[in-house]
């Protein structure tokens, strides 16, 4: 069993919250006297609810102050390990992304070269059927002596087909989308992305109480039992 599992209230702080809760059981509010004696459980309740409050007090600031220490300790030791990793891992991110965009470059130049000779080919390919047409065959021979021509001239023209080179790596590491946003006009989002700043309508509202004058927002009064005063 730990710690936390044997901490229990004083015993007689116990009993009293079974007898409150017995009692409580047995009483529907129908009429002043049940209300009266409704009333005073409620007193009786939050006495003991303040009890057990003070009772904890002193082992939440106990645990909390241990709490600051560990959380201060682990500040510090993490503050000489933290910014070496996130420095060496820009450095790999930059590094895996600029192989990453060499890549691809050079998968675009070999998609291009290899379309330009693609259509060199058909067009070459269509000026050697015209040239089939021709029934003159020494005319026909001269065509064809051409077009042998232009087709060893503008394949030397073209641009050799460039190796793509393989995905680069780096042993232990990937790169991992990390999708995240900047907000470069508040006036733009759309309504349905803005959440009601609640902390600053719920001061207007204490301030004003039934005054509140805020476009959407309806004050709503929802009182809840104190004890009386003197008793």
């Amino acid at each position: 069993m730990n710690e936390l599992q044997e901490l229990r209230v004083p015993s007689q702080t116990e009993r009293a919250v079974v007898n409150i809760a017995e009692a409580a059981r047995s009483i529907e509010v129908v009429d002043k006297p049940s209300a009266d004696k409704a009333s005073e459980l409620i007193v009786a309740g939050k006495k003991l609810i303040k009890q057990v409050k003070e009772y904890f007090e002193p082992m939440k600031k106990a645990a909390d102050e241990a709490k600051r220490r560990i959380l201060e300790t682990e500040r510090q030791e993490l503050s000489k390990i933290e910014p070496i990793v996130s420095e060496l891992s820009a450095k790999v991110s930059r590094w895996l992304a600029d192989e990453e965009r060499r890549r691809r470059e050079a998968e675009e130049a070999r998609r291009q070269a290899e379309l330009e000779r693609l259509r060199l080919e058909a067009e070459l390919e269509v000026k050697a059927r015209e040239a089939e047409q021709i029934k003159n065959e020494s005319e026909r021979r001269r065509v064809e002596d051409r077009i042998i021509a232009e087709v060893a001239r503008r394949e030397a023209e073209l641009e050799p087909i460039p190796d793509v080179p393989v995905a680069a790596k780096a042993d232990g590491v990937n790169l991992r989308d990390n999708w995240t946003f900047e907000i470069v006009d508040e006036s733009l989002i759309p309504r349905e992305y803005l959440i009601p700043d609640e902390v600053k309508i719920r001061k207007v509202v204490i301030a004003l109480k039934d005054k509140t004058n805020i476009p959407g927002i309806r004050a709503v009064n929802r009182p809840i039992i104190v004890k009386a005063r003197g008793v």
